[in-house]
């Protein structure tokens, strides 16, 4: 199996934040609403977590050097799949 083009990964990346920045906005969003927020904090706190993860796959998609970039995850859980999937 050949490597996927830089620039497709590229563009796979930018995707990636453009989804995050999205889901950033939902959530911005909905938490004008008080009562909602109150009653979907952890819902709310999901969207968060999801938007944090996509930036940090973009990233590592779109380093040069992606085994380094997942290291460099800063979401523990995330960097631990990240790292299984390399030994795997």
């Amino acid at each position: 199996m050949t490597a996927p083009p830089q620039d497709l990964l590229k563009a796979a990346a930018f995707t990636l934040n453009a989804m995050a920045a999205q889901v950033e906005e939902f959530g911005a969003e909905l938490v004008t609403d008080p009562d909602f927020a109150q009653r979907h904090l952890t819902s709310l706190q999901s969207l968060d977590r999801w938007s944090q993860e996509l930036v940090q796959l973009a990233k590592v998609i779109a380093a040069d050097d992606p085994v380094a970039a997942a290291e460099a995850v800063t979401l523990s859980e995330l960097r631990d799949h990240l790292r299984a999937a390399k030994a795997a």
